[in-house]
């Protein structure tokens, strides 16, 4: 999607916020669901990104400040976790179509299983690591894994080109690389809702598999009903694992959350949910519901539990309750088991990647995608790069500025002063944030982010300062123009503003600040032995067609006059 829309918000007819050229490129996908044999045949859509698309755009006004580095990386992050949070897979937008069909239906469908990964251990990889103690340093690698919007991290291990993490059948060669392999197990477990699959599975596992979970329980929290109105969430455990709903808006006796959680249970007839009432300010407990699972291990709700539970404990009183339900489904494999037992080859063999290749026949699920990277901590250096620019500018200027053909005086060495400090700052700053990255110290990074901080409300604060006295810096500016007009322009020791003004005007096509009047009076015009006529003297810069001394010529008529010099 390439757009051609304008977008500008204004802000008390102040401030003016602009965004152009939006760029969007991503593989969007629609989901019709559930179909219905009447009309309109659909129940709702359903809209996700299946990758995480690129994305450009363009600021105009107050919003360019967002381009500055650093900041438009900030940009960048929170546009993408936005677009992870509400549109990558499995979150996605839902549009009810049909009635009856309400956005949790869309939301929230069945799982038709579970994608269960193994991370062992990896080997001959490449030396990424870029410290300045030891030329050849080993890395020290993690792995990242990228399902949709979910992201899981393993452990980082220290000073190793063959990290095993021990979270296997295949060998894997990494792309992007000179060199290097990954060894992982991936499993697609199909669902049941029969009791019986559950315990043959349980008792079919041996060591390790029997750590593994062997069911999957969605747990769906629908509404609440309080004797007094607070502004509350829910919050559910099982096991170790925790999850709280969005709070309600406003203060309420019936409050609405239709918010559905996922786990992973390895014993069900060990586990319990237990369903918490908090209120939101306090965190007080307004009331809990407990239910063991084993409740559910029964043929006839097909493992399934829906029910109005009354609360208690808490701040809870008689009538106040709880409409809930919990769905557990068995994780089972349907195909040919593939791990392996055997011992890894040594980094001193030299397999070939065709040969280390996953089989055909490995199970894999036919849709979706696993993105698995090993890396290494990073930190953006264009920051560093950009302050150190400026600063090696600033000093060749200040060292050579003649070189550029310009006669340099004071107020372009203050220039360059000025520059030197700017860049000084921005690359100190870069600096900390980079190597702070790099060695994962909390006291480098946190003083990296006091200072973009105080930089960013700087610019806010300058930038609310310009908005709401922008008659008066326009007055002042103009005051300090008339001034090097009539003491400074053309003068000794004042080459940078003279050539300044020049360029100025002749760019702009403009004469003077407001006009060629300006220039009345002032010493360049004193110096002028012969008078043009019809206006005073002006710089060639004014003339239409600038020519030697033509802003100086003689001009029979004021028409003459004003046709031949700017007039604004």
């Amino acid at each position: 999607y390439c757009g051609d829309a304008n977008i500008v918000f204004r802000v008390k007819k102040i401030f003016y916020i602009g965004v152009q050229d939006i760029k969007v490129d991503g593989k969007l996908r629609f989901s019709i669901n559930p179909l219905l044999p009447h009309l309109p045949l659909v129940g709702g859509i359903s809209i996700s990104f299946t990758e995480m698309p690129k994305f450009s755009f363009d600021f105009k006004y107050l919003a360019e400040i967002l381009d500055f580095p650093g900041f438009s990386g900030l940009l960048d992050n929170a546009i993408k976790s936005a677009i992870e949070k509400n549109m990558l897979l499995p979150n996605k937008i839902p549009i009810p179509i049909a009635k009856g069909v309400t956005k949790f239906d869309l939301l929230h469908t069945m799982p038709r299983g579970v994608v269960r990964i193994h991370i062992n251990e990896a080997r001959n990889l490449i030396n990424a690591d870029v410290g300045f103690t030891a030329k050849n340093k080993s890395p020290d690698p993690y792995c990242t894994l990228q399902l949709g919007s979910n992201n899981y991290e393993t452990q980082v291990i220290k000073n190793t080109n063959a990290p095993k993490w021990d979270e296997f059948v295949d060998w894997l060669p990494l792309k992007d690389v000179k060199h290097g392999e990954i060894r992982l197990d991936m499993v697609w477990l199909s669902i049941s809702d029969s009791v019986e699959d559950l315990q043959l599975e349980a008792m079919d596992c041996a060591e390790p598999k029997q750590q593994f979970p062997h069911a999957l329980l969605l747990t769906n929290v629908f509404n609440g009903k309080l004797s007094k109105e607070y502004r509350c969430y829910c919050k559910v455990t099982v096991g170790s694992s925790t999850f709280t709903s969005k709070p309600t808006k406003r203060k309420t006796k019936s409050p609405r959350w239709d918010a559905q959680f996922k786990y992973l249970i390895t014993n069900p007839k060990k586990e319990q949910a237990v369903f918490e009432v908090l209120e939101f300010e306090s965190n007080n407990n307004l009331g809990k519901a407990t239910v063991p699972l084993s409740d559910l291990l029964t043929d006839d709700d097909k493992m399934t539990f829906e029910s109005t539970c009354p609360l208690e404990g808490g701040q809870s009183e008689k009538d106040d309750s709880l409409h809930l339900e919990i769905i557990l489904r068995v994780l089972y494999y349907e195909g040919e088991d593939l791990s392996s037992d055997e011992e890894l080859p040594s980094d001193s063999e030299n397999d070939s990647a065709s040969d280390l290749a996953k089989p055909e026949n490995s199970g894999a699920a036919s849709r979706g995608s696993v993105q698995l990277t090993l890396q290494e901590s990073s930190s953006n250096s264009s920051l560093l790069i950009f302050g150190g620019a400026i600063l090696g500018l600033a000093i060749w200027l200040r060292v050579d500025g003649n070189s550029l053909g310009v006669l340099v005086d004071e107020s372009w060495y203050t220039a360059s002063y000025i520059m030197m400090g700017i860049g000084g700052v921005i690359f100190l700053i870069a600096f900390l944030g980079c190597f702070g990255a790099l060695r994962e110290s909390p006291c480098l990074l946190g003083t990296y982010f006091a200072f973009m901080l105080v930089i960013f409300i700087s610019e806010i604060a300058g930038a609310i300062y310009a908005g709401v006295n922008r008659e008066r810096i326009e007055a002042q500016v103009k005051t300090q123009l008339n001034i090097d007009i009539q003491d400074k322009y053309n003068q000794k020791n004042y080459n940078a503003i003279t050539q300044s003004m020049d360029y100025v005007q002749s760019q702009l096509k403009c004469c003077g600040v407001t006009s060629p009047n300006n220039w009345e009076g002032s010493k360049f015009a004193a110096s002028i032995s012969r008078k043009p006529g019809n206006g005073p003297p002006v710089p060639d810069s004014c003339c239409v067609s600038p020519s030697h001394e033509c802003g100086v010529q003689p001009r029979t008529t004021e028409q003459q006059y004003n046709t031949t010099i700017y007039q604004e």
